[in-house]
Formats: structure tokens, C-alpha cells, sequence
């Protein structure tokens, strides 16, 4: 969570005009159940469970196919999970802080005691385990994980793939290597690699090919590595991140794009995305009949028909980034950075997804004015008057729609916009949203409204060059006293 999230959710229930009491921000904390999400960098089976492991949430483990989830971490002292492997009856996971094992299913961890750290790839081959560490190279083990050796110095091996022709590492910006005896010796398989080709993010043998996701899109080499050649179609120019296949068909998954698909090998290939709200796809896992896709902010979503639609099944990973909260009677919602609404209707237990009709998952700001909803994205103002089982887009008149804040009082509904022109940083609406103007004279160069405070007759608006009043319901504002100056400010608490 970056520091502009947290300073915002200092400002969360001022949404709704509930305030907090001092000696509540000295409680005890304890986290909710949700919102379900957050980034999932890898997956792994072992018998009947699924594994994914997590950046600073550790390793979650599904025992019905990634339909629910529940923590799988103790003894995991590191949390930054990136890699995930089986070899016999070990699971190891690749962390900031080293390789951990598990021998029973993921249920407890312990470390290696490993002397590297910032392990961002593991594979398993026979009885060879390799770990590829951030900056320093590709580690071998041929003793369950006892011993370590380096074999290939200096490099980031981001994937390996297990092919025909030998064993295969994808590195950040290096290209691709091959060993053909297990690690001891690499060599550089660059041909037909040019530029952001060489950033490798996914490797998949397929027959006697084997395909490389990369920076650039798509690459495949029919020839033991020797040479590489671009596959044409929608996922050139595309960042392929991840890779995964049944016998029948390939799956590709996109930075921003989403999914693709092919049924004749790799030759051409077709977008498939249907209900996968995140399109940031960071891992792909193909088991028995379903298909996961790990996202950047959302979580987990399957497929049960190769892809053509997608469900969301995050739940039991609380890890979405959360950016703001809000509540409206009983019910409390959150927006996420990338994940997009959540409700929870038990005190924050359980949360469930609320995004029909929300094409903008970045949700920065949110406001509540009587049964009314309101999300404010990147892409806009967005409105919900049922609780937010559906939201519409409520723009007109805002000629900027990176929207930062939103606020509802009295005096209407106001948005913080990244202005498009000095004086151009705050929008009124008296219609619920149905119509903006301007509302930003005095704000003179202030580039972008981030956080709004109603108190009594008086509207405070946080901007990056220090705090703004109006008293007129944001017809006109003024610098708001001495002694926060032109600082940028996040997030207004009384």
C-alpha cells in the first residue's frame, strides 16, 4: 500500500459524516476478512490442493479447485511470496527473505536458511531445484533445498521452463538461457530476441517448442532455443506475463489485456475475457478442467469453459488495496486501487465484489449522499442508487475525469479532478451527479483537489499546493491560514 493510500484512509469514514474518536486510533487492530483480492504472483498443485502465493500476504491454499481460499502460512517469517514448486513431497516457496519448505501441503514453513534472498522464480526438474534470485544469478539444489550452488552469476531469472531440449531460464532483460545438464552450464539464446523481447516473464514448452512470454509479446523457438520468432497477431506489442495450456489449447495472460487464447498450437490466437474485471494477469494455472488467473489487484478468477468466461473467486484472500471506505446504513464499502467496489453487510467479515457496470476498477475516492453511491476513478464519476449492485458513469461537465476526492453535503456533491488547467481543480454537482461545473475560483495553480472536509458552512479542500476554504459551497475559496503552506496534502480529518 503506497503512502498516498494510507494517508487517504485516514480520511475513510469521513465520507459518510461519521467521525472517529481519538482513543479508537489506539486500539487494538485486528484485519477483517476483506476485501478479497490483491495481487497473486503464482500458483502450484500438489494432489488436490492449489496453492497461490502473494506479495506481503503469504501463501493461500484452496481445496475445492480455487473456488475458496483460506491462509496457509505459519511458520512463512517472510511474506513476499513470488515463486511457488513441488519436488516429491516438499513445497517450496521463493520469498524476499529466501526459500522456505512445507512437507505437509503448505499447512507450516520453515526456511532453508538460505544465503540468497529476493527469489522471484523456482523449478523442478528430476531431482534438481533451481531458484532464480533477483540481480545474482540461478541457484541449484540436487539435495531437497540442503545445498545451494550458483551456477549462472549476475542475471534475474524471472521463469524457467522445463523443455525438450534442456532447461530453460527467462531473465529480466538478458534473455533467455539454456543448460542442457541441469544447471551446471547456461548459454545465451538470444536469436530473434531484439530489445524488450529479452524482458521474459513466462516460458512454456509445448511439444518440441517452446513459447516465451515477453515485454514485446510473444516469441516461440521450434528449434531448441537456437532462434526465436515473434508470433504474430493481437498479442504482438502485448506484455505477456503468463503461460499455461491443457491438451487441447494455449493461454496466454496480458499485463493490461486480459486473456487470450489459442486452439492450433500458438499460430493465432483470440482475446477471452469475459468477466475478468482485472485485466492485469500476472499467473496462470491450468488444473484438471478449471483455469486460474492470478491478477495484479483483484485476485483470483476461474474459468470452468478454457476461458471464454470468468468468475471471480478471490474469496478468503484479504489482500485487495484497499484506497478508501464508506459506509451507508449497515452496509460498509470499500474501493480499491484496481479492484473496484466491495460491500460487506456483517461489520466487515465478509466482503463480496460490487462492480456491474464499473469499467474502471481504479477506485481512488468514494462519497455517500443519502441512498446514493458515488466512485470516483481515473475514468470518471461513477453512481449507484442500489446499494451498489449496479453503477453508471456520471460525467457530464467534467472536462477531467481523474477523479481524486469526492465529498456530499449540503451543499452538493463536489469532485477533486487532476486539473486540466489552473483553476480547474474542483466540479459541483446540485443533481446527484447528473450535471458538474466548475466550482474552483481562488484554487489559482492547485493541480489536483486530493481530499475533502465539510465542517459546519465551511468546505476544505486538500490540494498539492497546501489546504483551500470555501464558505459559499465552493463558488469561491482561499488559502486556509498559515502553517501548512504549499505542502501537498492527501487526506483532512477533524
Amino acid at each position: 500500500m503506497t503512502s498516498r493510500r494510507i494517508r487517504r484512509l485516514l480520511f475513510v469514514l469521513a465520507l459518510s459524516g461519521t467521525a472517529i474518536l481519538h482513543t479508537q486510533l489506539f486500539a487494538q487492530w485486528t484485519q477483517t476478512g476483506g476485501p478479497a483480492g490483491g495481487s497473486i504472483t503464482s500458483f502450484v498443485v500438489n494432489g488436490s490442493t492449489v496453492l497461490a502465493g502473494t506479495p506481503n500476504g503469504g501463501v493461500y491454499a484452496s481445496a475445492n479447485m480455487g473456488s475458496s481460499w483460506t491462509a496457509s502460512s505459519a511458520g512463512l517469517t517472510n511474506r513476499w511470496v513470488r515463486a511457488l514448486a513441488v519436488q516429491g513431497s516438499h513445497i517450496y516457496a521463493g520469498t524476499a527473505a529466501g526459500v522456505f519448505s512445507s512437507s505437509d501441503n503448505g499447512t507450516t514453513w520453515a526456511s532453508l536458511g538460505t544465503t540468497f534472498s529476493n527469489v522471484t522464480s523456482l523449478a523442478s526438474t528430476g531431482g534438481v531445484l533451481m531458484a532464480g534470485v533477483a540481480n545474482d544469478g540461478v541457484y541449484v539444489s540436487t539435495d531437497s533445498g540442503a545445498t545451494w550452488h550458483r551456477t549462472l552469476n549476475g542475471v534475474s531469472a524471472s521463469c524457467f521452463g522445463i523443455g525438450a531440449a534442456g532447461i530453460y531460464a527467462g531473465t529480466r532483460g538478458d534473455g533467455i538461457f539454456l543448460s542442457t545438464d541441469n544447471g551446471t552450464v547456461w548459454y545465451n539464446q538470444i536469436a530473434g530476441l531484439p530489445g524488450l523481447a529479452r524482458q521474459v516473464r513466462a516460458l512454456m514448452p509445448r511439444g518440441l517448442n517452446m513459447f516465451a512470454g515477453t515485454a514485446a509479446g510473444l516469441y516461440v523457438s521450434t528449434n531448441g532455443g537456437s532462434s526465436w520468432s515473434q508470433v504474430a497477431g493481437p498479442l504482438a506489442g502485448n506484455s505477456v506475463t503468463a503461460l499455461a495450456q491443457n491438451s487441447f489449447t494455449l493461454f496466454a495472460g496480458t499485463g493490461t489485456n486480459g486473456v487470450f487464447v489459442s486452439t492450433d498450437a500458438g499460430s493465432t490466437w483470440v482475446a477471452s475475457s469475459s468477466g475478468l474485471a482485472d485485466t492485469h494477469v500476472v499467473s496462470l494455472l491450468w488444473n484438471a478442467t478449471i483455469l486460474l488467473a492470478g491478477t495484479s489487484y483483484a485476485g483470483v478468477y476461474q474459468s470452468t469453459d478454457a476461458a471464454a468466461t470468468w468468475t471471480y473467486t478471490s474469496y478468503g484472500i484479504p489482500n485487495a488495496p484497499v484506497s478508501v471506505l464508506g459506509q451507508s446504513g449497515t452496509t460498509i464499502f470499500a474501493g480499491a486501487a484496481g479492484a473496484g467496489v466491495f460491500t460487506s453487510t456483517n461489520g466487515g467479515g465478509w466482503w463480496a465484489p460490487a462492480n456491474s457496470g464499473l469499467t474502471d476498477l481504479d477506485v481512488r475516492s468514494m462519497a455517500i449522499s443519502g441512498q446514493t453511491v458515488f466512485a470516483g476513478t481515473y475514468s470518471g464519476v461513477y453512481r449507484s442508487t442500489n446499494g451498489g449492485a449496479s453503477w453508471t458513469a456520471a460525467n457530464a461537465g467534467i472536462s477531467s475525469l481523474a477523479v481524486a476526492a469526492l465529498s456530499a453535503g449540503t451543499g452538493g456533491l463536489f469532485a477533486g479532478v487532476g486539473a486540466p488547467a489552473p483553476g480547474m481543480a474542483v466540479y459541483r454537482s446540485t443533481d446527484s451527479g447528473s450535471t458538474w461545473s466548475p466550482a474552483s475560483n481562488g484554487l489559482g495553480t492547485a493541480g489536483i483537489a486530493n481530499a475533502f472536509l465539510a465542517r459546519g458552512q465551511k468546505l476544505f479542500a486538500g490540494t498539492d499546493i497546501g489546504v483551500f476554504v470555501s464558505t459559499d459551497n465552493g463558488a469561491n475559496w482561499a488559502g486556509a491560514g498559515s502553517g501548512v503552506g504549499s505542502a501537498s496534502i492527501f487526506a483532512l480529518a477533524p
